[in-house]
């Protein structure tokens, strides 16, 4: 399957490194650690790498240094999708943008347009209004992340362990991503996530957790986006706790208002499409309903997003890896470490609307 089949955004991966030549002992890992530590006499590790640098690079982005950091292979990136870790479902539905070489991006914005006006009496003064602009503008935020591993593991394991390896930190790294995405408070190097975004509209389940409660909040988001943006909100985001209590909601019949698109629907309030535990689920309202694990939850409530994700702008530099062996060659240790930059620029906070309030399991 292609990479961008699955909604990670890189292109087909190549022969170079895939999951059978990591089981015949050919890896990204171990081909790094051999050119970086001057062990590849032959010289092709150093040839496979750069094969793997021309043909698995990620869709828009670039990998830069000295030569010896290199993009990671998709296949290992693919792998923490399924694991028992959750992954970065709010950032996967974000328009994605290449990260300039800079440690703050600023996008220009306009704040008041000009005017215009009737002309009466003919030759009078035309209205006339400057614009004023400012810009929108994210800190550019480091995710890292390392890993000391044995020597004699990477060169005589019977298994691709420097793959396993490369798994746990990539699961944890696209968790991070994803709850600064959310969360991120804008200070201590991280960028401002979407709570804290300045300018976002915010509402309240006012009337509880029923259906009620749950249409007219929702309802109640998109009528201020369609009044403040006049455009339309395209996802909701809400934890996977409160998806499966909207889930459990009957009508004065005991008819099940959340239908699966087997089973109909007919007069559903929202139609599943799937049970994923992370990701798009189905549509509520005609917007594409995403479960999120890392919406913060509190006391049995967790809030509710509605947003327009072309409104929104992720920049990524995509993973980068490097192994590193002078702090600790007499131990022939080597330091697997992977990182990223990342940031998020909201450029209409008002189409992004957080609904506070609702009580799960209740």
């Amino acid at each position: 399957m292609s990479s961008l089949e699955n909604g990670l955004g890189y292109r087909r991966e190549s022969n170079v490194y895939n999951e059978t030549t990591a089981s015949q002992g050919t890896s990204f890992w171990r081909d790094l650690m051999r050119m970086k530590s001057n062990d590849d006499a032959d010289g092709s590790a150093r040839r496979r790498l750069a094969e793997h640098a021309e043909t698995e690079m990620r869709t828009g982005l670039t990998t830069s240094g000295d030569g010896s950091t290199f993009l990671p292979p998709a296949y290992l990136l693919d792998q923490w999708i399924p694991a028992a870790v959750a992954g970065k479902p709010f950032v996967a539905t974000l328009p994605q943008h290449p990260v300039p070489q800079a440690f703050t991006i600023n996008v220009p914005k306009i704040v008041t347009p000009p005017t215009v006006g009737v002309q009466n009496p003919q030759l009078s003064a035309v209205s006339n209004t400057d614009l004023t602009d400012t810009y929108a503008t994210t800190t550019l935020t480091t995710v890292s992340g390392q890993q000391l591993v044995a020597r004699q593991i990477l060169d005589q394991s019977p298994i691709a362990l420097d793959s396993v390896i490369f798994q746990s930190l990539s699961q944890v790294w696209a968790q991070e991503q994803d709850n600064l995405a959310l969360h991120g408070t804008g200070s201590s190097g991280q960028f401002y996530g979407l709570d804290n975004i300045e300018g976002i509209s915010t509402g309240a389940f006012a009337l509880g957790n029923t259906i009620q409660a749950i249409y007219t909040a929702i309802t109640d988001a998109i009528a201020t986006i369609w009044r403040t943006r006049f455009a339309a909100p395209t996802h909701i985001l809400a934890h996977p706790d409160t998806i499966c209590e909207w889930m459990s909601k009957l009508d004065t019949a005991d008819r099940p208002l959340f239908i699966p698109r087997d089973q109909g629907p007919f007069n559903s309030a929202a139609i599943l499409e799937n049970l994923n535990g992370q990701g798009p689920v189905g549509t509520l309202l005609g917007l594409q309903l995403v479960a999120d694990p890392n919406i913060t939850e509190s006391g049995g409530v967790s809030p509710v997003y509605v947003y327009r994700a072309d409104d929104l702008m992720w920049f990524d530099s995509g993973p980068q890896a490097q192994v590193h062996f002078d702090t600790y060659a007499n131990e022939l240790g080597v330091l697997l470490s992977l990182w990223s930059y990342s940031g998020l620029i909201s450029r209409f906070p008002q189409s992004v609307v957080r609904i506070s309030g609702f009580a799960y399991g209740s």
